[in-house]
């Protein structure tokens, strides 16, 4: 793993004029002054085509260099293996199915399979940290026969969480508990504990990292998510010793970078997505035309405005901004002038997408690597299929004491 960070770093950092720059704030990127036919060709796709592409890069393939390279070299760099596992019937723990959708549901039972397979011993306790309702870990301790602990700070989740395991006949305590207060965790019997996270956003999973770590769980069992939900100063602080010889210097765009991707939304999502960024780019033509260009990014969009028509939207968003409008504009016009430039941004934005994966396993790595410095053995696999899930990275470490015995290999 230190190996493999230690690659990417070098493609990384050479191409940070590529991945940095953000094209919805800055309307033209540097980088196409040096690759213009690149430009040209993005700049020219139709709607259709760049929503395609951003579902699906592979048609990425097609287009001028470096992007068509730089994709190969991509998938190259950021191949990661799937994970082992054991096939399993549809874990019976969803009664009643309707409090988890489908999605949800086959995310769980596919880290279960992995987990399933990896552990040729059950732990004495499966942790759920920041469970939500417990799902992950109720299905764990269904098919283990083990008791489960659901911590999760929102109380209402708690409650439905237990009615849930209840209903299930699995042993549980569901716990309202805010896991960054670590005075307030219960004390049991931790290294028997296998502690699990699936998307534990942000510091979050490192803080499950870090208790783990302390408390020398048995085994851990991380999914990463939303990278930019940092809780310390950016630019990001690598967690590894690693990490830090490459440290690439994540500010918070960078960090949101790898999550950018959307898969499996309903068209009308992708639709308000699509309209409320055409909208944007509409206001800031607005700022520019009347002398108070926007400075920065817009800020967020309440969800009640993307009900409303232009004129409001922009009305509304230019006094929260504090910037003029012209006294007279025509909305239809100004508002296929923001489609133009939004789809002008949302295609040069595909050359940073090329990025989001490799970003991602960086930092993913790191963390890897901080818990392999700890004192566990870890590997580090994709535990789904993108389709269901584009977070699918999974970090599985396992204390070093239990993995020699697991392989044989105590010594004597």
């Amino acid at each position: 793993m230190a190996a493999r960070l230690a690659e990417l770093t070098p493609w990384l950092r050479g191409h940070t004029d590529l991945w940095r720059p953000r094209p919805f704030l800055l309307g033209r990127v540097p980088w196409e002054d040096h690759h213009p036919t690149l430009s040209t060709w993005l700049r020219g796709l139709d709607e259709a085509t760049v929503t395609a592409l951003e579902a699906d890069d592979r048609g990425l393939i097609e287009a001028p260099e470096p992007l068509s390279s730089l994709l190969a070299q991509s998938r190259e760099l950021a191949a990661v293996p799937a994970s082992v596992r054991m096939p399993l019937s549809p874990v019976d723990a969803w009664r009643p199915e309707a409090r988890a959708t489908e999605r949800k549901r086959a995310q769980v039972q596919a880290l279960v399979e992995t987990l399933a397979a990896a552990w040729p011993e059950a732990p004495g306790l499966v942790v759920d940290w920041c469970a939500g309702k417990g799902h992950l870990g109720r299905s764990l301790s269904a098919v283990l026969g083990r008791p489960l602990l659901a911590m999760e700070r929102q109380r209402r989740l708690c409650e439905v969480g237990q009615v849930l395991s209840a209903e299930a006949e699995v042993a549980a305590a569901h716990l309202p508990l805010d896991v960054r207060q670590a005075a307030g965790l219960p004390c049991v019997a931790w290294r028997q504990a296998a502690v699990v996270g699936l998307h534990a956003c942000g510091s979050l999973g490192e803080g499950m990292l870090d208790f783990a770590v302390a408390q020398k769980a048995e085994t851990v069992a991380l999914a990463p998510c939303c990278y930019h939900f940092a809780s310390g100063p950016l630019p990001y602080r690598p967690r590894s010793a690693v990490g830090r010889a490459h440290d690439l210097q994540f500010d918070e765009t960078s960090l949101r970078l790898p999550t950018y991707q959307q898969v499996r939304q309903a068209p009308s999502v992708g639709e308000r997505r699509r309209r409320k960024m055409a909208w944007l780019m509409a206001l800031k033509a607005l700022a520019e035309a009347a002398g108070t260009p926007l400075d920065g990014p817009p800020g967020p969009v309440y969800k009640g405005w993307n009900n409303d028509d232009l004129p409001t939207f922009v009305a509304r968003m230019a006094e929260r901004r504090g910037v003029a409008l012209p006294t007279q504009w025509d909305p239809e016009v100004i508002e296929a002038l923001g489609w133009q430039q939004a789809r002008h941004a949302r295609a040069l934005g595909l050359v940073r997408g090329v990025f989001r994966r490799p970003l991602e396993l960086w930092l993913v790595l790191d963390k890897a690597l901080y818990l392999q410095g700890q004192g566990y053995e870890v590997a580090l696999t994709t535990f789904c299929a993108p389709s269901l899930s584009p977070r699918n990275l999974l970090i599985h470490g396992v204390r070093a004491a239990t993995a020699r015995r697991w392989h044989g290999t105590e010594e004597g």
